[in-house]
């Protein structure tokens, strides 16, 4: 057995445990406190997609990793495997601004950039696997919503 899968799997974890810590720091009361839009999924439904999101995005790193067109391409590997990586940084650094230093109007932004890195991510990735670039897809459309629903609370709660 590879151990990329074994580490891959676990560094996705510790991303959405760090990301959890920083998510529950503000569910207590904060969260509860705010003027939410109607379309606001239940927390149950929120973490289970994002579950379902860390699933697919390590399944697609699984892929781009072992598959061998990108290892004879160091350069692109490496710019992927780097992308992936600010990808992870960007998803904790959402949940601590939102929800941990409550500034919304910011993590507004930091949502944009997001899906905007993960588009990239499909786009970088789509020439050398279309299915760990489709796996990509429901991180973007999520990431998109969030985005939305975050500045939806943030236009409520001004």
């Amino acid at each position: 057995m590879k151990i990329n899968y074994f580490f891959i799997p676990l560094i996705a974890l510790l991303v959405a445990m760090t990301g959890d810590y920083f998510t529950s720091a503000g569910l207590k009361k904060w969260y509860k406190s705010l003027k939410l839009p109607s379309f606001s999924p239940a927390g149950q439904v929120i973490g289970t997609v994002w579950a379902v999101i860390y699933i697919l995005a390590t399944i697609s790193v699984l892929i781009v990793w072992n598959t061998n067109a990108v290892l004879h391409e160091e350069t692109v590997f490496n710019f992927i495997i780097v992308m992936f990586t600010l990808n992870a940084l960007m998803n904790v650094f959402w949940s601590f601004i939102f929800f941990f230093l409550h500034m919304v109007g910011y993590a507004v932004l930091e949502a944009g950039a997001l899906a905007l890195s993960v588009l990239a991510l499909i786009l970088l990735i789509f020439p050398i696997s279309v299915l760990a670039a489709i796996v990509l897809v429901p991180y973007f459309v999520w990431t998109c919503f969030v985005a939305y629903l975050n500045y939806s609370i943030w236009q409520l709660n001004k």
